[in-house]
């Protein structure tokens, strides 16, 4: 489907975005968006992906008949290392925003995690840490002293009878559930649904009470 100026410049207005910061986030001028806005360039293929990127991970979707809106609560499925990029991308953009809410990490393989994000681990770790004031838990196996994130992060021991490596995120509005053991790996499944989200984190504060405090914090 191809998508129009309008079409982006109404998902900016939807985004609550201005001309700049959608050009900062692409890559672009403000006066370049400005052009694609008014169907006066036709942006690069990659460009537009990127555009498209932006607008989904803030819930949004472009439909037929130069339409845009809000997507439905529902299930969006990721797979891979580009679809891990794009759950971190969308959690980071939650943080910088103010929206993330209480934000929790239960069943994390932080080894996992490295490995498939390699060199952008790094990068997702800078944009973390340089949120003012950003607070997150995470559960982990009892002994793992992989404390990655330790910069923001409060961690926790789960024990080993119940830690299960099936990790998930809750933030803003969002529950992301990740498999590792998957072709490719991960599969991400990515549910927009307020209710879903706090009824996890509700499961994660049992899950944290009967948690122990990890005896080491190593800084990220």
């Amino acid at each position: 489907m191809a998508i129009s100026g309008k079409q982006i410049r109404a998902a900016r207005a939807l985004a609550d975005m201005r001309q700049d910061e959608l050009a900062q986030l692409v890559g672009l001028t403000p006066q370049a968006i400005r052009k694609i806005e008014d169907d006066a360039v036709q942006p690069r293929e990659g460009t537009m992906a990127d555009m498209v990127s932006v607008f989904t991970a803030r819930g949004l979707e472009f439909i037929e008949n130069q339409g845009v809106r809000f997507r439905p609560e529902g299930i969006q499925i990721l797979s891979g290392r580009e679809g891990l990029i794009t759950l971190m991308d969308d959690i980071y953009d939650a943080c910088r925003r103010g929206i993330a809410g209480d934000l929790i990490l239960a069943g994390a393989p932080e080894d996992d995690f490295e490995r498939i994000l390699g060199d952008y681990d790094a990068v997702y770790l800078a944009n973390m840490g340089s949120v003012p004031n950003l607070k997150m838990r995470t559960l982990i196996q009892e002994g793992d002293m992989n404390f990655v994130s330790g910069a923001y992060t409060e961690y926790r021991w789960a024990p080993k009878e119940l830690f299960q490596p099936v990790p998930f995120y809750a933030y803003a509005d969002k529950l992301a559930i990740i498999v590792f053991n998957t072709d490719p790996s991960p599969r991400i499944f990515m549910i927009q649904s307020k209710t879903i989200a706090d009824a996890y984190r509700l499961q994660f504060e049992g899950m944290w009470k009967q948690s122990k405090p990890v005896p080491v914090k190593k800084g990220a």
